[in-house]
């Protein structure tokens, strides 16, 4: 989410700033709709958000 923000995906989303730090960490579902407005909001494919990304290092360069 590079130059993007969780405060600006929440008010995209409609929920509060926590609430979509635990959909992004995974403790929380995402409905369709949220799904929809996040790939629009990053301008990818809701495809695209199911792509395993590779793991990086705190410099966010690959691991491995």
């Amino acid at each position: 989410m590079r130059g993007k923000t969780q405060l600006e995906l929440a008010r995209v989303l409609g929920v509060t700033q926590s609430s979509a730090s635990r959909r992004l960490s995974g403790l929380s579902p995402w409905t369709p709709d949220e799904l929809e407005a996040t790939a629009a909001f990053l301008k990818v494919s809701v495809g695209r958000l199911f792509e395993e990304l590779p793991h990086l290092d705190s410099n966010q360069e690959p691991i491995g």
